[in-house]
């Protein structure tokens, strides 16, 4: 029997398409995502765990960033591929010159106003009250400074805003009746309402910033406050992955709306969160994933209204064309 020998282009062609398949593995298998500390991102962690992305992503890893100085170094050092951040702090770092592409919305917003002031059911209501908040100009504080500035209301005028150093601290400021009103996000808001439950008190949803932004704006009440986005260099190279994560995302959000219990318990383990005030923000049912590109309006007209307070707080521009990543 002859023995089979490859010509040489036939040989060269080989090596070619094993060095290609290599290297878009080892792309695969590089990819690091980081998440926002916020309920958003457990749909991110199952779409990891559920082995969604083994195929096309082995080896991916999960991890949390703990500030915005920490993210950028990670994307300026290419150490992370994928990450999830508020859509503000995106259009910001693409603004500055760090290439991103906004691939999904992943939270259409979950910023609750508590009260035990029975008369607080919105923003007019504030006028002449104190709101307990934390860390003064992040989203929270923006967002609200912002929605009473429509309403008519003088920030630290019509409406005295306090400051506590963190989600918790200012939950507890409430907790032990050294405020009335609060504004939380998810889960902090829930655990807080289940702490108020155990200790007699009645604290209660007042209403959310969504729905003062729907009044606000006569729009839906929809905010595209958080998003997954990725390296423009990790877009070019491995889309097929970035389209891969954002219909595993999707999956996990219809998974996470079906069993917040499992999700809850996802959440104490990759985001360090209670699991039972988790399990409480997600039967709340408000977990979504939508394309960038589809959601290109309200994140247009979202931004828009934090450059009204500070163009800083967006890079000083709307961002381009190509800071949607294209499904």
């Amino acid at each position: 029997m002859t023995a089979f020998r490859p010509s040489r282009r036939t040989a060269l062609a080989a090596l070619a398409a094993l060095a290609a398949s290599r290297s878009l593995a080892a792309r695969a298998e590089a990819l690091a995502i980081l998440a926002a500390p916020s309920t958003a991102s457990i749909l991110v962690a199952r779409a990891l765990d559920s082995g969604a992305l083994d195929a096309v992503a082995p080896g991916a890893t999960f991890a949390v960033w703990r500030s915005p100085d920490k993210l950028r170094a990670a994307l300026v050092s290419g150490r992370a591929g994928a990450v999830t951040l508020p859509t503000n702090v995106a259009a910001n770092l693409a603004a500055r010159g760090l290439p991103l592409k906004l691939v999904s919305i992943i939270s259409a917003g979950h910023m609750h106003v508590l009260s035990t002031d029975p008369a607080i059911a919105g923003l007019d209501d504030l006028r002449g009250k104190r709101v307990q908040l934390y860390f003064r100009n992040d989203m929270p504080d923006i967002s609200l400074r912002w929605l009473l500035g429509k309403a008519g209301l003088v920030p630290d005028k019509d409406v005295f805003l306090d400051y506590a150093g963190s989600a918790n601290e200012a939950a507890q400021f409430v907790l032990a009746g050294r405020a009335q009103t609060v504004l939380l996000n998810e889960p902090a808001a829930s655990a807080a309402l289940l702490a108020a439950d155990k200790a007699g008190l009645a604290l209660r949803r007042a209403f959310t910033l969504q729905s003062a932004w729907a009044a606000a704006t006569g729009t839906p009440a929809f905010l595209p406050m958080a998003g997954l986005a990725v390296t423009a260099d990790f877009a070019r190279e491995s889309p097929d992955v970035v389209r891969a994560l954002h219909e595993a995302a999707t999956e996990a959000a219809a998974w996470v709306r079906a069993e917040p219990v499992a999700a809850g318990a996802l959440a104490a383990q990759r985001l360090g969160f209670s699991a039972a005030a988790t399990t409480a923000a997600l039967e709340l049912g408000d977990s979504i994933v939508i394309p960038a590109l589809t959601a290109r309006p309200s994140i247009e007209a979202f931004l828009s209204a934090l450059s009204d307070l500070s163009p800083a707080l967006i890079g000083g521009r709307l961002p381009g064309d190509d800071f949607y990543f294209e499904l």
